[in-house]
This record gives structure tokens, sequence and C-alpha cells, in this order.
């Protein structure tokens, strides 16, 4: 029974406090329990799938690290069996074959086994996805590309139930099996269209300078019954990047703002993200790995005493192993919307106030917004609005994914 999985373990003990973990891997860890609990009308976790996913990851040896020529199934950690068995095994219920989530966002720090991970998921897909198909990763540059050919090409080499199973040739890897092919590519500003990937990964998407790879990777699966799309990365020293679109996306759908079943998301982004230097929390909520594995927890105190000392190393620290947005001065990068609505009130009366008004005008299909603040005995009152094309309102409501139509019944 999945009450009796890892994955599910690690979700239970995440929602009941056992293992430290963010507001946000708090929400997907609810959503997975609820599913798997049977409570969801519309999924359920495939437990047979459960099965054969456990089956190859028993037959898989770890390469490399602490753990080497362990089966990688009896090294694996909770974290990792949550996110194989809630993307692979969350299926419909009115048809088991297709499955629920197309969008998977991961963002967590280093020296978590992203790449191992990564390497896993494509092994999987070599295994368990329909026969041709096609996949592919994409990184910023030839270097990060080859790291996830080479954890693939390691992880085979080691395992002896894959020998013959697979041709590792330069561009790309083919298992004989199911002739499921995959090729990584480098960042390219025109060059990825035209691809038909029935799984595909973007690595490292913080550093990439625009969304291009991971739409033209999303285009190209238009016509996939059981497309899946990775798009996984650290955090970077700059908020305009699409990993940051891709996350402020998934926070939305989480906290209910927006709608949408087909993403899952672990954002291992800490909750505190001012005191860096002293809360331990911090590296316990952004490193799961460090919670299973007390040797990178250690390092990772000693990276943080060498950022406290030395100012040149704490911008890498604190993005890198900590997820924590710095761009050298400690400021908030963005209001979460939780803050938001805390502050939330039913009615506001503006009769007789002073108000301070700020208007931000617009071309094309963008929104004309306007805010109105007032103060009242020390707190803030505000009020948007927003006008919107009159013509392009469904065309928003459908690329937004914002219900303008209602925003337009209140009268906002």
């Amino acid at each position: 029974m999945i009450q009796n999985h890892p994955s599910y373990k690690y979700a239970c003990d995440v929602l009941e406090g056992r293992i430290n973990a963010p507001k946000y891997v708090i929400l997907q860890c609810k959503e997975f329990k609820q599913i798997a609990d049977g409570k969801s009308e519309k999924y359920y976790i495939d437990e047979e799938k459960v099965s054969l996913i456990e089956n190859v990851l028993g037959l898989l040896v770890m390469p490399k690290g602490l753990k080497a020529r362990r089966p990688v199934r009896e090294v694996t950690a909770g974290f990792q069996w949550l996110f194989y068995i809630a993307v692979l095994c969350t299926v419909y219920r009115d048809n088991p074959e297709r499955r629920r989530y197309e969008t998977v966002i991961l963002e967590i720090c280093r020296k978590n086994g992203k790449t191992f991970l990564i390497a896993v998921i494509f092994i999987l897909a070599f295994l368990l996805e329909a026969r041709f198909s096609q996949f592919y990763s994409v990184a910023p540059d030839g270097l990060l590309s080859r790291e996830v050919k080479k954890a693939i090409t390691e992880i085979i080499k080691c395992s002896p139930a894959l020998e013959g199973k697979f041709k590792i040739l330069r561009s790309n890897i083919l298992c004989t099996l199911t002739d499921n092919d995959y090729i990584p590519l480098n960042y390219s500003k025109d060059r990825l269209d035209g691809k038909l990937p029935a799984v595909f990964l973007v690595d490292e998407a913080g550093a990439l300078p625009e969304p291009y790879a991971i739409e033209a990777m999303r285009s190209g699966q238009l016509t996939i019954l059981n497309k899946l799309g990775y798009v996984i990365s650290t955090k970077y020293p700059k908020f305009d990047n699409p990993f940051e679109d891709e996350v402020g996306y998934a926070k939305n759908v989480l906290d209910g703002v927006l709608e949408d079943e087909s993403i899952f998301a672990l954002l291992y982004e800490p909750d505190n993200t001012k005191d860096w230097a002293t809360d331990d929390s911090i590296l316990e909520q952004a490193n799961p790995l460090a919670l299973e594995v007390p040797a990178i927890m250690d390092d990772l105190k000693k990276k943080r005493a060498k950022a406290i000392a030395m100012p040149s190393r704490r911008e890498n620290f604190i993005t890198k192993h900590s997820n924590i947005l710095y761009m050298g001065v400690e400021t908030e990068s963005y209001v979460d919307v939780a803050d938001v609505q805390k502050g939330k009130v039913e009615h506001i009366d503006w009769r007789g106030r002073e108000v301070f008004l700020g208007l931000d005008l617009a071309i094309t299909n963008d929104n004309c917004s306007v805010a109105m603040v007032a103060e009242d005995n020390g707190e803030i009152l505000g009020e948007s609005l927003a006008f919107v094309p009159e013509g392009r309102v469904d065309e928003k409501c459908k690329v937004e994914k914002v219900d303008y139509w209602q925003f337009i019944k209140e009268g906002k």
C-alpha cells in the first residue's frame, strides 16, 4: 500500500513537523497525501506503477559518492521518492493511462543530488515511456548539458542489469529495449524548435537569459498525451530570470490564487530569508538531502562560516546553498501572497480621506493600473484597480490564467 511507501512517509513527516520543510513544500505534500489517502475524486496513485519504479530503482546501482555501489532503491532519500512517485504515478481515475502532472518545478540547492536525480528520471523514462519517445535536456552551456549525459552514462555502466540495453553514443543515448532516445542540447536562442519531446528537462533555468528554451520544448509537446517537462534550478543572483517566473507561477497555484492541476512543485526555498548567518532552519529547509546525510549539513555550516567571515563568498553561499535571492544587499525581493492576504479587509470607506494615487500606463495588450492609498491611525489602506483592453479580455484570461471577467464583475 502507498501508505507504507517512503514517499508517503516523507509527506507525513513534513506535514507533522518531523521534517523541517518550507511552506510550499508543505502545501505540495498536503496535496499528495490527500490523493494517496483516496480523498480525491479525480486522481489516485497507481500502485502498480509505484511497484514498477521500485523494481527499476532496485536494479540501478549508485555509481559514486558516499553510498557508491549500493542499489539506488536503498539510498533514495524521502524527498526523491516523493518526486518520483507523485509525478509518475498520479493518474486520472477515469483514464489511468494518463498522468496528472505535465509540468514539474524543482527549486533546490547545490549538493542535494540534483544531477543524480535528473539521471534517474531519464532512466525511468527510457524504460517506462511509450516506444520511440524522444527526450531532451537543455542547459545554459555545453558543460552543464554534458553533466546530465555523463550522470546517466555512469549509472548505466555501473548497473549490471542494464548491460547491453543501451547504446551510449557521442550525441545521444538510445535504449534498445524501447527505442527511446535521449539527446542533450545546449541553449540556443532559435534552434530548439521542431523537437517532439515526450519528456524534457531544462536544467539551471535560473541562468537562462530568457524563457525561449522552456517554451520551445513545451510547444513541441502539443500532440503528446503524457507530456512531461521538468524545470530545475537553484537560485541565481538576479530576480528577472525564467526560473523565477516558473517559481512565481507555481507559488500562485499552491496558494490557490491560480488554478492549474497539471503542475507539481517542490520549492525548497526557506521561509526565513533574513537570518541566513544564524538560523539553521534555513539550511534545513533549503537542503533536504542534508537532513538525511549529516556530512552534507556539516559541510554547509563550514561554508556558512566562511561566508560570514569573507563577504566575497557571501553571494554564492546565500544563493546556491540557502536558496535566497541575494544581490549584494539583504533586501526583500518580492512580497509573499500570504503576507498580502493577512491585511485583507472586506470594505474600506474612502469618503473624506486624503489619498495618494499611482498610475501605471500601458500599451497594446497590457493593463493600465491605478493604486490608491491612505493612512489611518498608523495603518496603510490600499486599493488597486486595473483597466484591461476590452477586445482582449478572453485572450488575457487564457494566456495569463487570470479570471478578468470575475474582476470586471466585482468592479475591480
